[in-house]
């Protein structure tokens, strides 16, 4: 019997390797299952978001506007931004906590590399070729490179000029070049010190100079219109799109989640029970969210779309918002962690943690694809109800597949490469 049960194994096991291939990877061998969820949160956040507002109409059910709700959901880069900053800085804290060497800059960059520039050049070059056979606005060679160069953000012309979202991957890899000097100088600053309170006190201090640059280019910018036709006002210009790009180089929000990750650490093997603050902290982050979605839809200056051409000293949400919007989701990722496993198994459920898995394609490719829909059934005169259901259903049975396949078309080999060079160093470590 016990013969026929293992040649059983010996013939489901290779039909689990290849059915396992269908399903995206995981995230290495750290992974934080919850993580997962999160992600797949904030790319469904700009999906929806982009689908709604594409249809230009308000979000009405019953009595009750939820358009401020839908124009909040472009919040969701904050929290991918709150992700990265998360994960990224995690084996810095656990390195510095523990007096250990803080990985090496070249394996984070390789890494770096293979897991956001394939999936990110292809994008760009099917756009910019669809761009150039169906021209609804002119794409030139510098717009190309200054997106392959991954600065278009600093150039306001170019800041959203092939693909809307690509903005945001300029943000992310300017942090990735910046976090390991970061991470080296709060090193040198920490010393031979273990103290999480000084490491919190650093991420504290860089979340301070992020919004303070902020502010002074919220002053600066008062003084650019009577200066933008001399000299000093180009050299004030382009320093004003060096420290704060077209919209921001949101440091603080990723600072915000650098401070979950210190946190995390710090707490992960004290023998106290965070369950109740992880819940507190949690409800805390939507009580904020709920607040600043009202805000953000009253403010005239939106904190969602603060270009920094339009800051004054005196629109304070809009400078500061994001830094807000970035705490408040720091409190649902700390909560999410910290909350116990109740509160954790709605981020780890298999459909969640597969958007989650594949949400770099999704949100890479989506805005054409749902815009585009939008753009047909508006051409077809559709009442408002049919629009909604046809673009939601395109985005949900269309957009979502479509991702998926070129997740495993572009992204898996290259994040198999990624895997085994991670692996690889992990073994030669030990």
């Amino acid at each position: 019997m016990s013969l026929i049960a293992t040649r059983a194994d010996a013939v489901r096991q290779p039909f689990r390797e290849r059915l396992r291939r269908f399903y995206p990877m995981d995230n290495g061998p750290h992974e934080i299952r919850a993580m997962d969820g999160l992600r797949a949160i904030a790319a469904l956040s700009v999906l929806v978001f982009h689908t709604a507002s594409s249809l230009k109409t308000e979000v009405v059910v019953g009595p009750v506007n939820l358009s401020f709700v839908v124009s909040y959901l472009a919040s969701g880069v904050h929290l991918f931004f709150i992700l990265s900053g998360f994960l990224l800085f995690l084996p810095y804290a656990r390195a510095m906590l523990a007096a250990r060497p803080l990985p090496q800059a070249r394996n984070f960059y390789r890494r770096r590399a293979l897991r956001i520039l394939p999936a990110y050049l292809v994008c760009l070059a099917a756009f910019t070729i669809i761009g150039l056979l169906f021209p609804t606005k002119p794409i030139d060679l510098a717009d190309v490179l200054t997106h392959l160069a991954l600065i278009h953000d600093d150039v306001p012309a170019y800041n959203r000029s092939i693909v809307g979202v690509f903005w945001t991957l300029a943000i992310e890899v300017q942090f990735y070049v910046l976090l390991p000097l970061i991470a080296w100088l709060m090193a040198r600053l920490m010393s031979k010190s273990r103290s999480a309170l000084r490491l919190i006190a650093l991420v504290l201090g860089m979340l301070a100079l992020a919004l303070a640059i902020r502010q002074v280019v919220a002053f600066a910018v008062v003084n650019l219109s009577s200066l933008q036709h001399s000299p000093s006002g180009a050299l004030l210009n382009i320093a004003l799109l060096i420290l704060n790009g077209s919209q921001g180089k949101y440091l603080e929000v990723f600072a915000a989640g650098m401070l979950c990750a210190t946190l995390y650490v710090a707490l992960k093997n004290t023998p106290r029970d965070l369950r109740w603050v992880g819940a507190a902290l949690f409800c805390a982050g939507l009580v904020s969210a709920y607040l600043l979605a009202q805000a953000n839809f009253a403010a005239p200056v939106k904190i969602l779309d603060a270009f920094y051409l339009f800051l004054t000293p005196n629109d304070l949400l809009a400078i500061y918002g994001p830094g807000l919007i970035g705490l408040s989701y720091g409190a649902i990722l700390l909560g999410v962690l910290w909350g116990g496993s109740l509160l954790r198994a709605p981020f780890e459920t298999s459909a969640l943690r597969f958007v989650g898995l594949i949400s770099y394609s999704l949100y890479l490719w989506h805005s054409p694809l749902v815009i585009g829909m939008a753009n047909l059934t508006a051409s077809l005169h559709w009442g408002p109800q049919a629009r909604y259901a046809t673009n939601f259903a395109f985005a949900a049975l269309i957009v979502i597949p479509f991702a998926y396949l070129l997740y495993q078309a572009i992204e898996r080999p290259f994040l198999n490469r990624r895997y085994r060079s991670q692996m690889s160093a992990l073994s030669t470590a030990a």
